[in-house]
């Protein structure tokens, strides 16, 4: 059985939209418009990377995926994860994906270190 068909999807909502705000961060794009029709650059290839994230990063299949993207099919998700992974080969384009994927990880302290005096 396929675990993204069986695990609760509440937490990976809330993860799309971490995904989404740090998406918009990153490449000053509003929310609205990740989250819209719109085919222009570069708010198409925010969505984009969104969806390629949404889909590595969750449990989700790629029908739930598409669907917490406007409905959109499991074919265009899967074109998303192509486009990504072709862009992550430009120099240009590979930090601004970095930095994306480096907001999202968890915040990790270090231990203070209490010293003797």
């Amino acid at each position: 059985m396929n675990a993204r068909a069986i695990t609760p999807a509440k937490k990976d909502i809330s993860q799309i939209k971490a995904i989404i705000r740090a998406v918009s961060s990153v490449w000053g794009i509003d929310t609205e418009i990740i989250l819209g029709r719109s085919r222009r650059q570069p708010a198409s290839f925010a969505r984009q990377l969104c969806m390629a994230l949404a889909y590595k990063q969750t449990h989700l299949s790629l029908n739930q995926v598409g669907e917490c993207f406007d409905n959109r099919d499991h074919g265009t998700v899967l074109y998303a994860i192509s486009k990504v992974d072709e862009a992550s080969n430009n120099q240009d384009i590979k930090p601004l994906i970095q930095e994306v994927i480096s907001k999202l990880k968890p915040k990790q302290t270090t231990p203070s270190v209490h010293t003797p005096t």
